[in-house]
């Protein structure tokens, strides 16, 4: 019996892609845009998840599986996965849903009041110098050095973004509370 080897020259596989303008990773794309979102939004006003969805498929156009799926709900690849997988990296400050008018929310009729975003935001172990207190901010450093075990995976603030983002200069929609009410100590019992 003869054994054929194929005359096929191997040819790699490009693994992802990458934006038209951009060059970025399509992760890394919304990444970007979920950060500069939360840290210096375009013109000032934030970007809501619409927003964000329609800046992706202008980066990368809709014909790739990923790029389709961003805006299904349903998906286990849509818009909403992409903000948990950021928020499970940790990063300085929580990546936030926003209505039309730039207040954060639930869902676009729902606004989201400052304790839910805490607890969110502790639950992600993000110490958001705007939802948190310096006293708060304090109070955590301390118990990252004293209970290293259970304080060692938050992430604090840098001091430059404690000085650009501090604490109440989130604008919450005028009818929810903007003044906590879960204390530090209610948000540990909560989260164990």
């Amino acid at each position: 019996m003869t054994i054929r080897r194929s005359q096929k020259q191997e040819v790699p596989h490009k693994r992802g892609f990458k934006g038209k303008t951009t060059k970025l990773s399509f992760t890394r794309f919304i990444y970007y845009l979920l950060e500069l979102n939360e840290t210096d939004p375009p013109d000032g006003k934030k970007l809501t998840d619409d927003d964000i969805i329609e800046s992706v498929h202008a980066e990368f156009g809709t014909r790739s599986i990923s790029a389709r799926k961003i805006a299904d709900v349903s998906s286990n690849n849509s818009f909403a996965v992409y903000r948990s997988k950021y928020n499970a990296d940790k990063p300085e400050m929580l990546s936030i849903r926003y209505d039309f008018n730039g207040y954060p929310c639930r869902n676009y009729r729902s606004p989201i009041s400052i304790d839910s975003l805490r607890i969110k935001a502790y639950h992600y172990k993000i110490v958001d110098p705007r939802l948190f207190t310096p006293d708060e901010i304090t109070r955590i450093l301390i118990f990252k050095e004293e209970y290293p075990e259970e304080y060692q995976l938050f992430r604090l603030p840098s001091k430059e973004t404690l000085n650009a983002h501090s604490f109440g200069s989130l604008q919450l929609s005028p009818s929810v509370v903007s003044i906590p009410k879960t204390s530090l100590a209610d948000l540990e019992l909560k989260n164990h």
